[in-house]
């Protein structure tokens, strides 16, 4: 049995930081969010800067802009099509290019 798990939006993001700022406790802040007190430690640990400027502070703003990078930097799947197929066939077969020259061209 697979369980379906959510991101967690801006809004619940601009809750937590409102939350931290009038003192409430991270089991506090999952109760009222309805999501798991491990998700909000999650959440904290990930997006609490530890030095610089604005450290221990959470700012939900910066916590979504690194969820959205985090999305485009993931590796994508590519569709392995036949046009690409024939022409890995052409490369690898009559110019003779190996599989790691292919994949990178």
């Amino acid at each position: 049995m697979t369980k379906k798990y959510n991101q967690l939006t801006l809004s619940q993001r601009y809750k937590i930081e409102a939350y931290l700022e009038s003192g409430k406790s991270q089991s506090e802040i999952s109760i009222l969010l309805g999501v798991h007190k491990s998700t909000i430690s999650r959440e904290l640990s990930r997006n609490v800067p530890k030095r610089g400027f604005g450290a221990k502070v959470y700012q939900a703003d910066k916590a979504q802009l690194k969820t959205e990078n985090g999305y485009v930097r993931k590796p994508k799947n590519s569709i392995f099509s036949l046009p690409l197929k024939l022409q890995m066939k052409v490369r690898t077969n009559t110019k003779r290019y190996s599989p790691e020259l292919v994949s990178a061209q």
